[in-house]
């Protein structure tokens, strides 16, 4: 009689550790699915994330440098006024009309800034405080101020340099990305 029972319940022995082992296989394999999509998620993310930084650093470049060159020329028309070659009011109407053609958009370099580029905000920061030693030279007539010309001329070198390198360091944030 034990033969027959042990006959009669091989099959279901065997029949359930196949169940067993397919379910195991079955949880198994979803399991490293699952880790697998979990991957390829966060590598896409990661990717997306990085596209969008790059694109905002190309941006941000691209402002950044069409505003310096908005300043620069506006300091070289005013450079003039300083050589004696224009007066005042020749160079604010130029200025005027350079301004009403120049669609420079400062927030937006101010908000790419603080929305994906904290780390250069110490560098911008330097730019904006030496643009604003310039605003002394643009804001009153040369012939009637006591400002020297080459002193002018230095700042704007100054302004210049501080400009470079802060577009450099917008290049080694993307060598970095």
């Amino acid at each position: 009689m034990e033969a027959s029972v042990i006959k009669d319940v091989m099959p279901v022995i065997t029949a359930l550790i196949v169940s067993i082992s397919t379910l195991l296989g079955i949880y198994l394999t979803n399991k490293f699915n699952s880790k697998q999509v979990k991957v390829n998620l966060e590598f896409t993310r990661d990717q997306k994330m990085l596209e969008l930084r790059l694109q905002k650093l190309e941006e941000l470049y691209l402002l950044f440098e069409q505003w310096e060159a908005f300043l620069l020329s506006t300091y070289l028309i005013y450079s003039h006024a300083y050589a004696g070659k224009l007066n005042y009011t020749q160079v604010l109407d130029t200025v005027n009309q350079k301004s009403e053609n120049d669609n420079i958009d400062f927030h937006k370099i101010q908000m790419l800034l603080n929305i994906y580029f904290p780390e250069l905000r110490e560098n911008y920061e330097n730019v904006i405080s030496k643009r604003s030693s310039l605003a002394k030279y643009i804001l009153s007539d040369p012939s009637k101020n006591n400002l020297k010309t080459n002193d002018f001329f230095n700042e704007q070198e100054e302004f210049e340099i501080l400009c470079t390198q802060f577009k450099n360091k917008l290049s080694d944030i993307q060598k970095l990305l």
